[in-house]
């Protein structure tokens, strides 16, 4: 089954004052149950990043539901790159027969950041770097 979606923001930042921000990602992907879990796979794009995803959505209780995801991501302003792994937790409900799920989660990887990244000087040197933040997200079809 076909899903979509939407994280208006995530926001990730480095002890060194670096900071990698992704808006508005559409992401689309599949998803299929197995056992009461559902394994996904997804592409997006937004305004400031590239992104594969790969999780499961694990149901709780009474519609609450938690995620585990890998996302490899690409910051397009300065071509840098992280591989974030995130944990989430959020509620899962019905609209129209389909599937809504709206979920918080905390985010963190390594990441590669230019330290010297301008108009002028859009691609220097990469600097590895640990990133931590989070995510909201809401899908439709998940």
């Amino acid at each position: 089954r076909w899903f979509v979606d939407v994280e208006p923001v995530a926001i990730h930042a480095s002890r060194d004052d670096h900071a990698m921000s992704s808006m508005f990602v559409v992401s689309a992907g599949r998803r299929i149950d197995v056992g009461g879990v559902t394994p996904f796979a997804a592409l997006g794009a937004g305004l400031l990043s590239l992104s594969a995803r790969a999780g499961v959505l694990v149901p709780l209780r009474a519609g609450w539901v938690a995620r585990v995801e890998l996302r490899p991501q690409l910051s397009i302003i300065c071509a840098e790159p992280a591989v974030l792994a995130g944990v989430g937790a959020g509620y899962r409900f019905a609209r129209d027969g389909a599937p809504v799920t709206v979920i918080a989660a905390a985010e963190g990887g390594p990441g590669w950041a230019r330290m010297d990244c301008h108009p002028d000087r859009p691609l220097g040197p990469t600097e590895r770097t640990w990133f931590t933040g989070g995510a909201l997200s809401i899908a439709v079809g998940l």
